[in-house]
């Protein structure tokens, strides 16, 4: 045995968890190592009622210091930092296993004591010296070490089960350049006073193949009451048992008192999407079910009107409406309505329904959605006199702030804690690679400027793009208006930064004017790069309308006479809008011909405004139109008559093409529903598209829905993370899905990536996936008829058919080191009768052509295809050979027919569904080819490095081999849940892992064969990589091309 070695224990029941792999950058280190990498084996040795007892070993490794650049570190030995990490240059990774707790008062409801401990105690790095400690180990009763060598964190819920990570840190520090080894320890997991486990309910198969990765799972008690099992599943699919009992619907746990037995809180908070802060309305009226109700989109703020003739259109019978029971509501709120009828009780195509309206500020549409409904509880504009009043004086002019912003280039490399908003205006000003003093310029238009003693105030947001980390500050930006400079700034780094002026009085004096920001270059900076985010401009503004329509609010709090000009007809309105949902309405408004002469009005009146008082005046020809006026579609997805355990949510242009994987599935045994995503937004967002409906939806469904809760989710539609069509162009938002913030350094300069895994996160208040989700990635009817063809056709094909012991294994050159020896592990997981073929980009003959025999060996027929090394959206890295090792375009030419694999790739952004510029990702297209590609694909939609795909990918391929033959979601599921139990750096890498493809499908290889031989065949040639992998493309920003 090696100095610093232990013999690991080893059992067939241990269930083991890695820790992250290769780490980046130069820099003198300790890391713990060995042959295998191989991560702690844990072992459950007693379980009772009252908690279970764990042996956890570290595998036969050797501590070796490996010293490349100290200099590059900042950091001392000696004391773990806060978060109780060692600091400098030591790298030991905590180890986590998911474990069921009981639900208590104060948290998890269960602690940790260490009863045996055996540790080595090893040189540390060099330079850190000091006496070493003595060696501290135990039996029968706790041990307290240096720093808490077993703690508890909670981890939220599990479907209906609360669950926490039981976290193993391998070393402490022992003084000075000394180490501890923690090479076993044996811990007792104690369930606390006061709680105890619940019975969860008996989960389907499916559910409980995720459940089985809980390192208790087979100790807890649970609801075991027969359940019929549905016969006809002729696929092998498992039936989804029915029954009744929901068990108990928890918040997730926090952590509970007692430090120091390793119960303190490090859990990452759960990803929040970027946006719009508006909570989705958790309640909405009935509106939804009503089918004479007539959703009113709107997309601006201002006097909006429905005409007769729109609500005769959308199949209103005039002649049978009351206008004094209609009634007018958004986000299930009333709003108040005037209806001008004439005066004769009926509405006519001529008469109007006017109201304030209001739209969207999020992210996700400038489209609000009103409520119109016939029979409701009226709400009416209420009114207040205003007739001029010679006592009150006249009102000077107002402040007001001109917002000016266009969203053109989505700044995806923008890190967490950089910035809020990652739509900027038009490409970054980079002095060094564009013309010398690169500028932006647009015009501020200014038609109601007016003259003022204090002038104007100007605010220009920049977000830093790229920065010299050498040179500090490294951008340097001046601001002109008109050609004269009003402000400079200095500053440094990414990040926002606000540059602000103070415009004195005659600085501006016309209507329109030009406003500059020009990169001055001069910094040193080896690139001074700077994004345009959004300007603001306060200045005096005055009373006249234009377009016959005026926004605007008193100058201060107080009784004034306002004297309002502009207008083109005598019949102007004035409106109090300060509550915009309840408007009154300014009556007795003096109206005249303006001085400026025949064919122009004025209007005055007084008023007693307070300072957050607003108005708006308007006539007939200032009144907006809405985008829509539609008859609604009723739906009843609250509260559905029977529950689902299959559940589809699609797009209308697609619910005829996937009924026929609807009907396969009912025939199953499975209970199933269909859910229009437009239905989604009507019920859980108030009609207003925001891709947060669909997580509210589900996690209504599992909570409220008659149990058992729904098992599966399909996802049916092609996305678009231009949600609001800055780019104007790119593939519609049929089904979106959501972007996320990235936290760890792990995602390297991708500061955002897509997460269809978030939408399944639905019990407690954590990011651990609920349900099975994918998502057929089509934008047209006959793509998703080729999908659902294509899965019904892969479940009927023999199940021992000799293609399914073939896989295909790709490896990328540039990394040989790391991206071959992992394509290994995966080879390594298969039976011994499974025909390996291996494309090694390094070792592959230059004189062949490598895309075409990948290619070859897909039509072949495979169980699976998994690419390691670097990528992008539509491509893998290039070849020495020439040209990619493969593409979009050669996925287009395979003609694999029925013997279809799985798609998975260790890669960067194969699984960007949602680009706004590139609109099929090879995940998507491997999905949709119809003549041949695959089944499902499960791919990353960001950056991503190795370290984290080499936990999630064996998770997988296990199960393909394991016999069990669970549905492909099960298993991304569970591999998913396993590195989300790590936590940290690899989290993100997990939830931005999307499955394309039916979650219900199961992708299983053949039974093994009578004879086999003794190790899997490889069959082709050979392999490639060596560091982690970096993106091959870097999109700091998505461009235009």
């Amino acid at each position: 045995m090696r100095s610093g070695a232990v013999a690991a224990v080893v059992a067939a029941t241990a269930v083991a968890v890695g820790a992250a792999g290769a780490g980046a950058g130069a820099r003198a280190r300790t890391v713990l190592g060995s042959a295998d990498d191989a991560p702690p084996s844990i072992v459950v040795s007693a379980a009772d009622r009252t908690g279970f007892a764990v042996d956890i070993a570290l595998a036969p490794a050797a501590w070796t210091s490996a010293a490349t650049d100290a200099g590059d570190s900042d950091t001392t030995c000696g004391e773990p930092d806060p978060t109780g990490r060692m600091p400098g240059p030591i790298e030991a990774e905590p180890h986590a296993w998911l474990i069921g707790v009981p639900g208590g008062p104060d948290g998890v409801g269960a602690e940790v004591d260490v009863v045996a401990l055996e540790e080595v105690v090893v040189a540390g790095p060099a330079g850190c010296g000091g006496p070493p400690s003595g060696v501290t180990a135990g039996s029968g009763a706790p041990v307290r070490a240096s720093r808490v060598a077993v703690r508890i964190e909670p981890a939220g819920m599990l479907r209906h089960q609360p669950i926490a990570r039981l976290v193993f840190e391998p070393v402490a520090p022992a003084g000075g350049d000394r180490l501890r080894v923690r090479a076993r320890v044996r811990a007792r997991i104690r369930y606390t006073a006061g709680a105890a486990i619940d019975r969860a309910p008996l989960e389907p198969a499916p559910i409980e193949g995720v459940l089985g990765h809980l390192l208790n799972h087979r100790f807890l008690p649970r609801r075991t009451e027969a359940r019929p099992v549905p016969a006809g599943t002729g696929s092998g699919l498992p039936a989804t048992l029915s029954g009744t009992g929901s068990g108990g619907h928890r918040p997730a746990a926090s952590a509970g008192p007692g430090a120091d037995r390793g119960t303190r809180d490090r859990r990452p908070a759960p990803p929040v999407p970027r946006g719009d802060p508006r909570p989705l309305q958790a309640a909405p009226g009935p509106a939804a079910a009503d089918p004479d109700a007539l959703k009113v989109g709107v997309d601006r703020d201002g006097p909006m009107a429905v005409t007769g003739v729109a609500l005769a259109a959308a199949g209103w019978d005039l002649a049978a409406v009351d206008p004094g029971t209609l009634a007018l509501e958004a986000a299930g709120r009333p709003v108040g309505l005037a209806v001008d009828d004439g005066g004769d009780g009926r509405l006519d195509p001529a008469d109007r329904l006017v109201f304030h309206g209001r739209g969207m500020t999020g992210p996700y549409t400038r489209e609000n959605v009103y409520w119109l409904r016939r029979s409701g509880v009226p709400t009416r504009s209420a009114a207040r006199t205003g007739a001029p009043d010679a006592s009150a004086p006249a009102a000077p002019p107002f402040r007001t702030t001109l917002h000016a912003e266009r969203d053109t280039e989505y700044f995806v490399s923008m890190r967490a804690g950089e910035g809020d908003d990652r739509w900027m205006w038009g490409p970054p000003l980079s002095a060094s690679v564009t013309p010398p003093n690169p500028t932006f310029t647009t015009t501020l238009a200014l038609p109601n400027l007016a003259p003022a003693p204090d002038g104007a105030a100007l605010r220009v947001r920049l977000q830093g793009f790229a920065s010299d980390p050498r040179v500090a500050p490294d951008h340097h930006f001046e601001v002109r208006i008109d050609g004269i400079r009003v402000a400079e700034a200095w500053f440094d780094g990414p990040g926002v930064h606000v540059i602000e002026a103070a415009l004195p009085p005659g600085t501006l004096t016309g209507p329109t004017h030009t406003l500059t920001v020009t990169s001055l270059g001069d910094t040193g900076a080896v690139v001074d790069s700077v994004f345009v985010n959004r300007i603001a401009l306060d200045h005096a503004a005055g009373y006249r309308a234009v377009g016959d329509r005026l926004d605007f609010a008193a100058p201060h709090p107080g009784r004034h006479t306002f004297t309002l000009t502009g207008f083109g007809s005598p019949d102007v309105r004035v409106v109090d809008v300060t509550v915009p949902d309840q408007p009154v309405a300014i009556t007795g408004i003096d109206v005249a011909v303006s001085e400026e002469g025949a064919g122009t009005y004025r209007a005055r009146f007084s008023d007693t405004a307070t300072a957050e008082t607003r108005y708006v005046a308007f006539t007939p020809a200032g009144i907006l139109r809405p985008t829509q006026v539609a008859r609604n579609t009723p739906s009843a997805w609250r509260t559905p008559a029977r529950g689902a355990d299959y559940v589809v949510v699609t797009h209308p242009d697609f619910a005829a093409a996937v009924d026929p994987l609807v009907r396969h599935r009912a025939a199953q045994g499975l209970r199933t529903a269909t859910v229009l995503i437009d239905d989604v937004y009507d019920e859980f967002s108030g009609g207003v598209f925001d891709p947060r409906a669909i997580r509210t939806f589900l996690a209504h469904a599992f909570a409220h829905w008659p149990p058992p809760a729904p098992t599966y989710v399909l996802l049916v539609g092609e996305s678009n993370l231009d949600y609001r069509r800055g780019y104007g162009q790119g593939p519609p938002n049929f089904v979106p899905s959501i972007q996320f913030d990235t936290t760890s350094r792990l995602t390297g300069d991708m500061g955002a990536a897509t997460s269809d895994l978030w939408f399944a996160a639905v019990s407690g208040d954590d990011d651990v996936p609920d349900m099975l989700l994918g998502r057929l990635s089509v934008s047209t009817a006959a793509q998703a008829e080729a999908v659902v063809a294509k899965t019904l056709r892969h479940e009927a094909a023999p199940p021992g058919a000799d293609w399914r012991r073939r896989v295909v294994l790709v490896a990328d050159d540039d990394g040989a080191d790391l991206f071959e020896p992992f394509s290994d592990t995966l080879a390594r997981l298969a039976p011994p009768d499974t025909v390996v073929e291996r494309f090694y980009a390094a070792r592959h003959p230059r004189d062949r052509n490598l895309a075409a025999d990948i290619g070859a060996a897909v039509d072949a027929g495979a169980l699976a295809l998994n690419f390691t090394g670097h990528g992008n959206v539509d491509l893998w890295s290039p070849w020495p050979g020439g040209g990619r090792i493969f593409q979009n375009a050669d996925i287009a030419r395979l003609a694999n027919g029925d013997r279809m694999p799985l798609f998975t790739a260790a890669t960067c952004m194969n699984g960007w569904i949602d680009h706004p510029l590139k609109p099929v990702s090879m995940a998507e297209l491997w999905l949709t080819h119809p003549a041949g590609g695959g089944v499902a694909a499960w791919s990353p939609s960001g950056l991503a490095t190795l370290s984290a795909q080499r936990l999630l990918l064996p998770s997988v391929y296990r199960g393909l081999f394991d016999g069990r033959r669970l549905p492909i979601g099960a298993l991304t599921t569970a591999a998913s849940v396993e590195v989300l139990a790590q936590g940290g750096e690899g989290a993100d890498i997990a939830r931005m892992f999307v499955l394309l493809g039916d979650p219900a499908v199961v992708i299983a290889g053949a039974p093994a064969a009578p004879t086999a031989t003794a190790a899997p065949t490889v069959a082709a040639t050979a392999t490639a990589s060596a560091r982690p992998p970096s993106p091959a493309v870097f999109l700091p920003a998505v461009r235009r091309e």
